[in-house]
């Protein structure tokens, strides 16, 4: 379930997570953005000059946008490559080219262009090689703190165009929702995404072989809902990404986000809202209940991003 940062004037949970608030208030502005992820994950190169990094079977050269730009699409899994030019790039498009081709020049990176025919929009994904995630992997630190029982997960290659679309465009909607939890005081602490929060459901839910369909679905429930994943007419329902966080009260906070494509109907909208979403719109619509992505690319001349989205997940 969302839970918001108001969660300081509610009651907490034995557990140590905070209720939700009836009412947080909508701080959310698709024009300001945080680039911000879970801090100490990962030891890899902080400097500005490259430096050389060891991976399982040869040396890597990395500076710190480069790293920074391995954790976002690693934990994303695919990203737009365009999302990636503001925040630590500052804008500096030469210096985020000069990366990624650092990055797929030493293997770590790949790259797609995908097409829409009807409006003649190229956008180009990038998602970690095995090797650019075995170098994540290698680097990982050392965790303490509530949940820190599974390690946070690194995702590589790409998917089907259907799947790859959609999950290229969740990094913006967590940007969006990042910048709204920092500006009420909030610390990012954990983002997952919806394959990771199911692995986890499936993998504690400990069906046996020979069971049941209601055995199966009984266990899968009552796991469920120890990961505070609702149930909703008798399903489980997993958000695109849920975002942990540190209120400012130090008590721990959390948002379950789903981006909404045409594709969604109402009864499918109308179970992701009583499970306590936070929705965005993928064409950049607002409407009641669901945020925008937002509008115009920065002014720049260029194509509009959500356009570019809606028209490739129309195909």
């Amino acid at each position: 379930m969302s839970r918001g940062l108001d969660d300081d004037r509610g009651d907490t949970r034995a557990d140590g997570w905070s209720r939700a608030p009836s009412r947080e208030p909508d701080t959310r502005d698709p024009d300001r953005r945080s680039w911000s992820l879970p801090d100490g994950r990962f030891s890899l190169p902080s400097g500005v000059d490259r430096q050389s990094v060891w991976g399982r079977d040869r040396s890597y050269r990395l500076r710190d946008t480069e790293s920074h730009t391995l954790e976002t699409i690693g934990t994303f899994h695919v990203v737009f490559d365009r999302e990636l030019r503001e925040g630590r790039y500052r804008g500096d498009l030469d210096r985020l080219e000069d990366d990624l081709r650092g990055l797929t020049g030493q293997g770590l990176v790949e790259s797609r262009t995908l097409h829409s025919g009807h409006h003649g929009h190229g956008m180009r994904v990038l998602a970690l090689t095995e090797a650019g995630r075995d170098l994540l992997d290698d680097h990982r630190t050392v965790s303490f703190g509530r949940d820190r029982d599974r390690e946070d997960a690194v995702h590589a290659g790409f998917r089907k165009r259907s799947d790859l679309i959609h999950n290229a465009s969740l990094y913006r909607m967590y940007q969006i929702e990042a910048a709204a939890i920092e500006r009420r005081g909030g610390t990012i602490r954990r983002v997952d995404l919806e394959d990771d929060l199911k692995r986890d459901v499936y993998s504690r839910a400990h069906i046996p072989s020979h069971a049941s369909e209601d055995l199966r679905h009984d266990l899968l429930v009552e796991v469920g809902r120890a990961c505070d994943i609702l149930v909703v007419n008798g399903h489980l329902e997993f958000p695109d990404v849920r975002v942990e966080y540190d209120t400012p009260g130090g008590r721990g906070g959390r948002v379950d986000l789903e981006l909404v494509t045409a594709a969604y109907r109402g009864g499918a909208i109308a179970a992701k809202a009583a499970a306590g979403f936070t929705m965005y719109s993928a064409g950049g619509c607002a409407s009641r209940g669901i945020h925008s992505l937002g509008g115009s690319d920065g002014g720049r001349g260029a194509p509009s991003h959500e356009r570019g989205i809606s028209s490739l997940l129309s195909l």
